[in-house]
């Protein structure tokens, strides 16, 4: 993949290690600051900004990783315990990374619980868009309440029936 079907979650190599794109901006040349968050085990859950001018420059560049091309494995576990836990970790995961400030940061409005039970009334969260050539600017997201539409029961159930039919 190039460089112009980067968009945050992607998934990138530099330096030999695996990272995953949380924001593009553009620096003054015209070139992209990715800011990333290191997947790879040397450098797990550490944060880095990579310059693509430099990291072109130096020879290793940048590789944008394509999801078609990753590889499926069967999960051999006894009632695929494998993938029940690795689908449980995603369902707790923290999160996902906003910008807050110059960099990304992970971001928490309100406790859960409480924005669930809101009846009316809306979630607000400032964002700051570069993406356009005019430069950045700053915009308000509103979510409106009522957030009744999750159901992880329902979603385990779901994933459950999968589950069973992949099995069989």
């Amino acid at each position: 993949m190039n460089m112009g079907n980067l968009a945050p979650g992607a998934r990138i190599i530099v330096r030999d290690a695996e990272w995953l794109v949380c924001w593009i901006d553009r620096t003054s040349t015209g070139s992209q600051a990715l800011s990333v968050v290191g997947l790879s085990e040397l450098v797990k859950e550490k944060e880095a900004v990579f310059l693509q001018d430099i990291e072109t420059q130096s020879g290793s560049g940048i590789e944008v990783l394509d999801p078609a091309e990753t590889k499926l494995v069967p999960d051999t576990s006894s009632s695929l315990r494998d993938s029940l836990l690795y689908f449980e970790g995603l369902l707790r995961q923290t999160p996902p990374y906003a910008k807050l400030g110059g960099f990304s940061k992970l971001y928490f409005v309100k406790d859960w619980d409480e924005i669930k039970a809101m009846t009316s009334s809306a979630v607000e969260r400032k964002v700051t868009e570069d993406s356009l050539p005019d430069g950045p600017r700053e915009r308000t997201i509103a979510y409106e309440a009522p957030f009744d539409r999750c159901d992880r029961e329902q979603d385990y159930a779901t994933v459950w029936q999968e589950f069973e039919k992949r099995k069989s």
